[in-house]
Order: structure tokens, then C-alpha cells, then sequence
């Protein structure tokens, strides 16, 4: 069993479809180079980024965080 915030992607067509109300987030794997692709998929609440990010093993870096952000505010 894999844990979180390994970067693996599943398949984001499992959410394609998604009709709630409820306030939901969208993870797995969520990187700059992908995160765009989400908007061809589903609008959620929110989205983990968690390795996605990650400068080295578990250290965050605030300009990946900021460019990912910045990249898919412009599309």
C-alpha cells in the first residue's frame, strides 16, 4: 500500500463526472507540469500538492509553490 505524498497520479477520470455540493479536493501526483490538466477534468474545492512541490524529501519550496500557482492562475 502506497502512502500519501508519493507523487503517484491516479486516474483523475475517476472524477470527471463528479456531481456534489460537497466541497472535495483532488490529489495524486499534482505537479506544474499536470496541474492544468485538471481544469479538463473537474473543478474542486481545493488540490494537494504536497510532493508536488517538494524542493527535496519532505522541504517544501515556496517558489514551486508560487510558480505552480502563478502557471495555472494564467491559463
Amino acid at each position: 500500500e502506497l502512502p500519501g505524498g508519493n507523487a503517484k497520479r491516479f486516474s483523475w477520470d475517476l472524477v470527471k463526472d463528479i456531481k456534489t455540493y460537497k466541497p472535495w479536493f483532488l490529489s495524486g501526483g499534482i505537479n506544474i507540469n499536470n496541474i492544468n490538466e485538471i481544469k479538463n477534468y473537474a473543478i474542486p474545492y481545493g488540490i494537494d500538492i504536497s510532493s508536488g512541490v517538494e524542493a527535496s524529501l519532505g522541504k517544501k519550496s515556496i517558489s514551486r509553490i508560487n510558480s505552480l500557482f502563478q502557471f495555472y492562475d494564467s491559463k
